[in-house]
């Protein structure tokens, strides 16, 4: 029991094979997690892009709905005086 217990404590040395396979596998899932990164960058920006555009243009109509309500008012207010 003793010898199995000492063999799994040893750490196991990478032969120069395996350590240049474990290092292109660790690139490659480097890579692909950089490129879902930037597409999930790219996804966020196009929707806050799409979002600012939505509220800029209920912001715009809003004011010009406002506006000619203001404008009606001071009319009405200087015919009363």
């Amino acid at each position: 029991m003793t010898d199995q217990h000492t063999e799994q404590s040893i750490p196991h040395k990478l032969t120069p094979i395996e350590r240049a396979e474990r290092n292109l596998m660790r690139q490659k899932d480097a890579e692909k997690a950089m490129a879902e990164h930037e597409r999930a960058q790219e996804h966020l920006y196009s929707n806050m892009e799409r979002l600012r555009a939505e509220r800029l243009k209920r912001e715009a109509a809003a004011t010009s709905q406002a506006a000619p309500a203001r404008r009606a008012t001071k009319r009405a207010a200087g015919a009363r005086a």
